[in-house]
């Protein structure tokens, strides 16, 4: 009479559910790093975006507009004024504020931090070609 059983023992119900268990262990921790890789691309995005934004801003303005670094700092928080992300622009050389340095980094609501992203340029002089 036992060969004749249509339902699972208890063995294998024990050995379904450790299986399941296992997998389940496994699977959830890797769809939480997708998701963080994911976040994490996103903010890259977001912040070279930001980044080719500022450095067409900085190449469509005339020498003459940007004179000190308070007014390069004003032109850095025009590009993105209404953002959470933080903008630091400074001058590679506290007297050449033809060859521009600026730093990005994103800071959420939550205070996540992004790695800062370092970029330079160099603005047109204002005979029309880069010394």
């Amino acid at each position: 009479m036992l060969s004749n059983r249509k339902a699972f023992g208890v063995v294998e119900m024990i050995v379904s559910l450790i299986l399941i268990g296992t997998l389940m262990a496994t699977t959830i921790p890797l769809i939480g790093l997708l998701n963080a890789q994911q976040a994490q691309s996103k903010r890259q995005m977001i912040d070279q975006q930001i980044a080719l934004n500022l450095v067409e801003v900085l190449q469509a303005v005339t020498p003459d507009q940007i004179q000190t670094q308070e007014q390069l700092v004003e032109l850095a928080k025009s590009v993105n004024p209404n953002s959470l992300r933080l903008i630091e622009i400074k001058a590679a050389e506290p007297d050449d504020l033809n060859r521009i340095r600026f730093d990005i980094s994103i800071i959420e609501a939550g205070n996540d931090q992004s790695k800062p992203m370092r970029l330079s340029t160099w603005r047109t002089m204002s005979g029309g070609t880069n010394e």
